[in-house]
């Protein structure tokens, strides 16, 4: 059974596509669509449409505020390197995986692949020490992706 934010996510996605890339919306109309707080939809935005994913989000507080959700609309290649830049240094066990869901989202690696490549980025597989493993991970994943580089 699929979680409020899946639910969210999923409309959202589906209307992004209708509107060829492009999606502007109230908060408040959406929390009062799904019943939730407008946090939730906070969380959805920062969550599962990030430039990792290939999504832009922009918003405007106040009375006549709005949320703007755009496709990044890159050639395969182009995304991977876009990817890669915006990894920098270090990068969290948990913003890896997003890029990874991303790359999955857009065709470029198969379930399976994108599972093999979570394993390898997992906390446990690069030491006892954080930093280190960020580090660690941001390398071994820039690597990875420039594999995918055709």
């Amino acid at each position: 059974m699929q979680n409020t934010s899946d639910i969210i996510e999923l409309f959202l996605k589906e209307l992004i596509d209708q509107k060829n890339g492009e999606l502007e919306l109230k908060r408040n109309e959406l929390a009062l669509k799904f019943n939730c707080a407008p946090s939730q939809i906070n969380y959805v935005l920062a969550t599962r449409f990030t430039a990792n994913r290939g999504y832009v989000v922009t918003s405007r507080k106040g009375g006549g505020g709005y949320i703007r959700i755009t496709s990044i609309d890159m050639a395969r290649n182009e995304y991977i390197l876009h990817i890669m830049e915006q990894i920098g240094p270090t990068i969290s066990e948990a913003l890896a995986f997003q890029t990874l869901n991303g790359l999955f989202e857009r065709g470029i690696v198969s379930k399976r692949e994108a599972q093999l490549m979570a394993c390898s980025l997992k906390d446990e597989a690069l030491g006892d020490n954080i930093e280190i493993c960020a580090r660690r991970r941001a390398y071994v994943l820039k690597n990875m992706m420039r594999v995918l580089i055709e």
